[in-house]
């Protein structure tokens, strides 16, 4: 009998083990490592997530402050089905309204305050208001967008042409019958205080009394589409108030204050 030795040592090579073989019986090199990215690799990647986020970043902006415009609409909303319901307690008669340093500590009007802030937000006290029993609710007296609004508890003004200026402190209000547009009637809105913003209009700060005096009061530009404003209707909406105050305020561009 004739015996053939392997070939491998005819050769003098070794034959690769089966766990040195790939799929497909390829043999694989387990000696070598893989390869790392290089600097410029590297700086490529960083650069590409830097640009993505460059593009992202306005637009998670914009969807944080439409989260915050629409909070905003609805807590002006919820403070409008209150007034609506004291209305109906009240034989459709506003709720009195306070303003200026006179209506510090002042109970009976819709909002109370123990601080006339001035040029700044007030400090406010919703839960000794006559609208609060209707809402039981102290954060809609808030606008999501006002960075005084935690702190001094209330954004939102009453339109003092719904009331009839005593110079007291305190301003007795008017009947709802008496207002001819509530559907473009300012009942609530957002006011400003303190220095106008630089590049368009509306004041930084919050309101300081809850009292939108018209010939003297500005509103707030807290969102980008202008300001919260909720009219005697009902209804509540972003809008460029500063711009067309005396529609805002009087429902019509017939003047009705002084």
């Amino acid at each position: 009998m004739i015996i053939v030795p392997p070939r491998s040592m005819l050769t003098g090579r070794s034959q690769p083990m089966a766990a040195d073989r790939g799929l497909a019986g390829v043999p694989v090199n387990l000696g070598m490592r893989p390869r790392g990215f290089t600097l410029i690799e590297l700086l490529v990647v960083i650069a590409i997530i830097a640009i993505l986020a460059a593009l992202l970043f306005p637009v998670f902006q914009r969807a944080k402050a439409a989260a915050g415009d629409s909070v905003s609409i609805s807590n002006s909303k919820q403070l409008g089905l209150g007034f609506q319901l004291y209305l109906d307690d009240n034989d459709d008669v506003y709720p009195q309204a306070p303003d200026g340093t006179p209506g510090i500590g002042l109970n009976g009007g819709w909002i109370f305050y123990s601080v006339f802030g001035n040029t700044e937000a007030g400090t406010f006290d919703s839960t000794k208001g006559s609208i609060y029993p209707y809402v039981n609710s102290k954060p809609l007296y808030q606008s999501k967008a006002d960075k005084d609004a935690v702190k001094s508890g209330d954004s939102f003004a009453m339109n003092g042409y719904l009331t009839v200026w005593s110079g007291t402190g305190m301003n007795t209000s008017k009947s709802a019958t008496t207002v001819d547009s509530p559907s473009s009637t300012m009942l609530l809105g957002e006011e400003g205080t303190g220095e106008p913003q630089l590049l368009s209009y509306g004041y930084v700060n919050g309101t300081n009394d809850g009292y939108f005096n018209p010939p003297t009061d500005h509103f707030g530009k807290f969102h980008p589409g202008g300001t919260v404003i909720l009219y005697c209707d009902g209804h509540s909406k972003i809008s460029q108030a500063e711009d067309h105050m005396i529609m805002t305020i009087c429902g019509s561009p017939v003047l009705c204050y002084h």
